[in-house]
């Protein structure tokens, strides 16, 4: 029994988890226990598969507020330009409150150090969600409340 992954079967078994959320919403611990090998094999924690689900465009996230958050495409029906809106809104909002609590103009690595247990965001998403959010602005490589 072959007992690791070549790089086209990862890559084939990683397609297989997107052609699954497709289909329906799985949490993040069922995808973890339904390939636990390909975790193992790639050296990637369960952190960094939320992180990769996160990525996947089109990817919505319920019970973001969980350990164990589930997964799955927006509906057909839905306009994904609203889904990116709201999620940049709510990036937006977990902003205005890290740099009030801070009280001073605050670096974009402090902000993404706060962010909420389960919000993944990288330096350009809190760039754009500052310079769109109208309590804020980027001030340099700060950003700060208006």
């Amino acid at each position: 029994m072959n007992t690791t992954y070549s790089q086209s079967e990862c890559r084939h078994a990683l397609q297989s988890i997107v052609r699954d959320l497709q289909q329906g919403r799985l949490t993040l611990s069922e995808i973890w226990q339904q390939k636990g090998l390909l975790w193992q094999e790639l050296g990637w924690s369960k952190a960094q598969l939320k992180l990769w689900l996160g990525c996947l465009p089109g990817i919505e996230r319920a019970a973001v507020d969980t350990d164990d958050p589930s997964y799955g495409f927006a509906s057909a029906s839905n306009d994904k330009s609203v889904a990116k809106e709201a999620q940049q809104n709510d990036l937006g909002e977990s902003i205005v409150a890290i740099v009030a609590d801070v009280g001073r103009p605050t670096p974009i690595k402090i902000i993404l150090s706060k962010l909420p247990a389960g919000m993944v965001a990288t330096e350009v998403m809190v760039r754009k969600a500052a310079q769109g959010h109208p309590r804020l602005m980027m001030m340099g490589p700060l950003v700060r409340l208006k």
